[in-house]
C-alpha cells in the first residue's frame, strides 16, 4: 500500500515518500517477481476463485492529490 509521493518541486519529500522512479523501481520489481495485476485484473481473477498465490496489485490509500499527479502517471505507463 502507498500513501505519499514527491517530486521534490510541489510535493516535498517526507519520511516513506516516494518518486516516480521509486514507483517504477517497485513495478519492475513485482513484474519480476510477481504476477503484477491491474487492480481489475485481480479484482475479475479473485471473484471467480483464479487468483494464483503469485497474483499481486498495487494499492493506495488516503486519496491525496500527490498518488494522483505523480503515481498516477506510471501506472498509466504500465498499464496498472
Amino acid at each position: 500500500m502507498f500513501h505519499y509521493f514527491h517530486d521534490d518541486a510541489a510535493y516535498k519529500r517526507g519520511p516513506g515518500s516516494l518518486s516516480a522512479e521509486d514507483l517504477e523501481r517497485v513495478i519492475r520489481y513485482c513484474q519480476e517477481t510477481y504476477h503484477l495485476l491491474s487492480a481489475d485484473e485481480w479484482l475479475y481473477k479473485e471473484k471467480r476463485g483464479a487468483l494464483d498465490p503469485r497474483d499481486v496489485f498495487l494499492s493506495f490509500d488516503d486519496c491525496i492529490r500527490s498518488e494522483y499527479e505523480i503515481a498516477y502517471p506510471v501506472l498509466q505507463s504500465y498499464h496498472l
